[in-house]
């Protein structure tokens, strides 16, 4: 079994005991890590379910933390399924949120949203400024790093040297 599968066992597990309890907060945001894990194995559909859950329990009364986590979600799967205008919309709308926020491993990631978002709408050179601007923002040993890395050489594999 790999790391991936493993992960994706234990958050069905989670989910599945969040569900018996009153604790939305944390169902949303298991919901929100089962659609990270989904996206990053191309599982589309099954991110697209999990955001769905989480969109029920993230509302305008979350962390600001937890609805830009949910935004960033929802606009990396709708650049990978081509909805480029909407992405961009979302991706913009998760760095608002986060526009005074100290974590710049999660501001990084709206810039990674936004630049996925960008590349889908054919924006070459905002898409690659916005993956520099994550660049710059995700650290190296951040669990995001890697995941960032393969999506921006995927995209743009000669940029990525430049971080």
């Amino acid at each position: 079994v790999g790391d991936h599968d493993l992960a994706r066992l234990s958050i069905g597990r989670a989910i599945s005991l969040l569900e018996a309890t009153e604790d939305t907060v944390y169902l949303g945001r298991a919901h929100l890590l089962a659609a990270e894990i989904a996206t990053a194995d191309g599982d589309l559909p099954a991110a697209q379910g999990h955001l769905a859950e989480a969109d029920e329990f993230v509302d305008a009364s979350s962390e600001m933390t937890d609805r830009a986590w949910l935004k960033m979600q929802q606009a990396l799967l709708l650049a990978r399924a081509g909805e480029a205008a909407e992405a961009i919309d979302t991706a913009t709308e998760a760095i608002e949120l986060l526009a005074g926020e100290d974590d710049e491993n999660m501001r990084g990631c709206g810039f990674w949203a936004l630049g996925e978002a960008l590349a889908a709408a054919g924006a070459e050179r905002a898409a690659r400024k916005a993956f520099r601007d994550a660049s710059a923002l995700i650290p190296d040993g951040s669990r995001w790093a890697q995941p960032f890395i393969e999506a921006w050489s995927k995209l743009y594999p000669a940029d990525v040297g430049v971080r």
